[in-house]
């Protein structure tokens, strides 16, 4: 059967990770139709659509959902924007795969939820992380641990965002998806960053899960590389990964992991040479897998609600919180 996709943001995300994993798909499978895509920017749409083969460009919605029926749509928009599109999709019964985060606050992400339980409408939201291979590697060898300790540190270079909380969340939901647990209390300091004034502060997060596990998570948005990297303690074993980064300057490359044993490494792997950018960095799989599943009929993994308490410590450091307290 085949599956007609369009897409719905032409910017910079679409660019450089979904435009060119949903190329990929298409020529490997060919049931998906790139149909169409869409920018309120007429040349963006356009320069998007020839890059990546959709067949038609739109800069009005309505008109693309009408003219185009989609079987499934990715929305890949600005964040304030990113609950009204998504609710329009879930009502109309348009499987969506969208953008981080799924909304601003709990609030937001709470009517989200709703829209989705009501309608039972296929969807699923793009936390890349979850889906690079480094990533998977370390969730299948974290299967055989007993983890007590994560630590990870999340680094870039000259960042003055007005709003940061929005690329802190992709390591608040990495950690949790890791863990395999929900936050239970998280405590948020913010030091005056070195770098000077306009840089966003260093975060420092210090976390406990439901059964126990603790980490310590580290943003340092004004350091001396970009850089992401992830390690878990789990008695006489530790796992540390880099994980690939998709922007400039990136010196761990597509990534890499090591298993450590009593002081032995036990396994040692880096991404193949020559893999592309955006299969490395999630694109491509948390994109198959949203399609695979929308081929099939069934929820695919990552729904909004997966997302929420992400969200929920994101906003907190969006508000300069000191402390988040699961409402559950």
């Amino acid at each position: 059967m085949s599956l007609k996709v369009c897409l719905i943001g032409c910017g910079g995300m679409a660019n450089d990770g979904h435009g060119p994993a949903f190329q990929k798909i298409a020529q490997e499978n060919s049931h998906i139709h790139l149909a169409a895509c869409c920018d309120i920017d007429a040349g963006r749409a356009e320069d998007f659509r020839k890059r990546f083969g959709f067949t038609r460009s739109y800069t009005d919605l309505d008109e693309m959902l009408r003219v185009e029926q989609p079987d499934a749509v990715s929305l890949i928009v600005p964040v304030p924007l990113t609950e009204k599109l998504s609710i329009k999709l879930l009502e109309a019964g348009i499987p969506v795969i969208l953008e981080k985060p799924p909304g601003m606050n709990r609030e937001q992400t709470l009517r989200m939820m709703d829209v989705a339980a009501r309608t039972g409408t296929l969807h699923q939201v793009a936390f890349n992380r979850r889906y690079m291979p480094i990533i998977q590697k370390f969730r299948e060898l974290r299967k055989n641990c007993q983890p007590h300790l994560w630590q990870y540190d999340f680094f870039r270079s000259g960042r003055k965002d007005a709003d940061f909380s929005t690329t802190s969340i992709h390591a608040i939901d990495t950690v949790r998806f890791l863990a395999g647990q929900d936050y239970e209390s998280v405590e948020i300091e913010y030091l005056p960053n070195p770098a000077g004034e306009g840089y966003v502060p260093t975060i420092l997060l210090s976390a406990r899960f439901r059964d126990g596990q603790r980490a310590k998570i580290t943003f340092v948005p004004a350091s001396g590389l970009s850089a992401e990297r992830c390690i878990m303690h789990g008695g006489n074993e530790t796992i540390t990964a880099n994980l690939a980064y998709h922007g400039i300057g990136s010196q761990d490359g597509n990534g890499s992991i090591v298993l450590s044993r009593r002081n032995e490494i036990i396994l040692h792997e880096t991404a193949p040479e020559g893999e592309e950018a955006f299969v490395s960095n999630g694109f491509y799989g948390e994109n198959f897998h949203f399609l695979q599943c929308v081929q099939k009929g069934i929820q695919p993994a990552g729904d909004i609600a997966s997302g929420l308490q992400a969200v929920e410590i994101a906003d907190c450091i969006r508000q300069r919180s000191a402390f988040f307290i699961s409402a559950q």
